[in-house]
Parts: C-alpha cells; sequence; structure tokens
C-alpha cells in the first residue's frame, strides 16, 4: 500500500501547535493500552543518576573516614557523589561519550532525511535532534541523549537508501516520540555508567514506541513496512559498542542481545498490525 509522505502531513488534525500544547501530559494517550501487553517501566533517570555514584562515593567516603576521621567520610561521600553525577550528566549529552558516531547530516546530500526528521520534530512539537549517519548496510537506527534539547538521532546509512519516504517516516518517528516523551535520558545513562539495561529501559519500551510512533505518522503501516524491511535485509551494525546496543531500533551486533527488554521484530510488527 503506498502513500506520499506529503499527504500523510496534511492528514495529521492538530498539527505542530496542538501537538505542542498537549506536551508530555498527553503521552500517555499516545497509544491504546489495551493493544499492549505488560511494560516494566525503567528506573526514573535521576534515580539512575544516584545508583551509579552510589559505589564510588561509598568506597571514597570509607576510605576517607579511615584515614581522616569520621567527619571526613561523610564530606568526602558527598563531594564525591556530586562530582560522579556532574560527569555522567554532562556525558550524556554528548553522542560519543554515549556510543554514538557517525558523520553530521548534510541538508544536500541528506536532504529527504533531513526533510523526513525536522517535519516530525514540528508535528511533535520538538527541537531536531543532531542528525548522523553511520555507513553501514545494517538496517537500524539509534536515539539518546540527555534531554529533548541535547538528543542525537543515529542512522544507518543502510536504512536511508533502502526504505521508501513513508516507511523511512515511520521508523524516524520512533526516534522522535522517544524524544518528546523524555525517554532518551535513561538508556544514555545506562551507556555511559554500565547500569543494567533492564533497569534503565526496562520491559516493553519498543511496543510503546511503536504504537505511539504510528499515533504521530497517523499511518501505522509505514513502520510496519519499515520493520518488516529490517526483519528481511537485516539490522547488523559494525563496530556499536556493547554498552550502547540497547540505544538502537534493533539489536545491531551479529550475537543475540540482552534477554528482556527488546522485543523481537516479528512480535513488534505483529502488535502494531493489531493497532
Amino acid at each position: 500500500m503506498q502513500r506520499s509522505a506529503s499527504s500523510t502531513s496534511r492528514a495529521r488534525p492538530g498539527g505542530p501547535a496542538a501537538l505542542s500544547a498537549s506536551g508530555a501530559a498527553g503521552a500517555a494517550a499516545d497509544e491504546p493500552a489495551d493493544k499492549l501487553p505488560p511494560l516494566t517501566p525503567p528506573l526514573p533517570w535521576k534515580r539512575l543518576l544516584g545508583t551509579a555514584a552510589l559505589l564510588p562515593s561509598l568506597v571514597a567516603g570509607v576510605v576517607a573516614g579511615v584515614v581522616a576521621g569520621p567527619v571526613a567520610g561523610p564530606v568526602v561521600f558527598v563531594a564525591v557523589g556530586g562530582a560522579v553525577v556532574a560527569w555522567v550528566w554532562r556525558q550524556s549529552a554528548h553522542p560519543e561519550a554515549i556510543g554514538l558516531a557517525g558523520r553530521t547530516a548534510d541538508s544536500k546530500r541528506d536532504a529527504r532525511l533531513v526533510n523526513l526528521v525536522e517535519g516530525l520534530c514540528a508535528s511533535a512539537g520538538i527541537r531536531p535532534p543532531e542528525l548522523r549517519i553511520v555507513e553501514s548496510p545494517g538496517l537500524n537506527i539509534a536515539v539518546g541523549g540527555r534531554d529533548p534539547a541535547r538528543a542525537a538521532l543515529v542512522v544507518t546509512s543502510g536504512l536511508s537508501e533502502r526504505l521508501d519516504r513513508v516507511a523511512l517516516e515511520g521508523i524516524l518517528a520512533t526516534a522522535v516520540v522517544a524524544i518528546r516523551r523524555g525517554a532518551v535520558a535513561g538508556p544514555s545513562i545506562a551507556a555511559v555508567t554500565g547500569i543494567s539495561v533492564n533497569v534503565a529501559v526496562g520491559v516493553g519500551r519498543d511496543l510503546l514506541l511503536d504504537a505511539a510512533a504510528g499515533r504521530l505518522t497517523r499511518y501505522p503501516p509505514g513502520l510496519v513496512s519499515a520493520l518488516q524491511t529490517l526483519e528481511e535485509l537485516g539490522t547488523v551494525v559494525d563496530g556499536v559498542p556493547r554498552r550502547a546496543a540497547h540505544l538502537w531500533l534493533a539489536e545491531p551486533s551479529r550475537t543475540a542481545g540482552l534477554p528482556g527488554y527488546r522485543r523481537p521484530l516479528r512480535e513488534r510488527i505483529d502488535a502494531l498490525s493489531e493497532l
């Protein structure tokens, strides 16, 4: 089933202004909950930062208490904890620090991709993320960053070249809704610190974002088509650090990823087809 992306944009009632006004408070309405399996929510990013800082702070505090006395222990604990939190928070805003590489997208060379991302972000009421291209025949997409104002979206050259405009719009929408919903900070912190992916991402996150992406484009079959192509042609992206694999829409490595947090492409396709 074919359809032009321009008709997609015209078919979206409400437009950017309506979506921007609803903001994150309306995110729960992005998907029909009764169509999705049970989900396990991720740990809030502030608690993730605290978890990342706990061990080094505790060790430093104990050592300081033994060496310099009981008063020094709590002071060092707080100081080291604050420094670790600040460092992780800064690092999570940099694509290279969270394992996302690639060249910066060019407005002329990558015009179709840039235009689609800008259009989706306008509809979602958010600032366009930093857009990067990774030269890889595998079809995949990744998103990360500290917050909607400091997000990065990475697309493989294979994805950009092999998908038609409607399917490409559908899969880009998954990244846009992740940014809009503030769902990038926790996974990015996990990429910096190595915290458990299941804790940072939650179980079923991809199904939730798929459904929201279908709502954003008003055309779930576009994303279904994209996921079917990924399933057929492969999603391997060589060179992705293991700590950053969960930032990708589908498993980027040649071996199976960690169980639990990511649903198989076939299950995601079936879930979208029921919407």
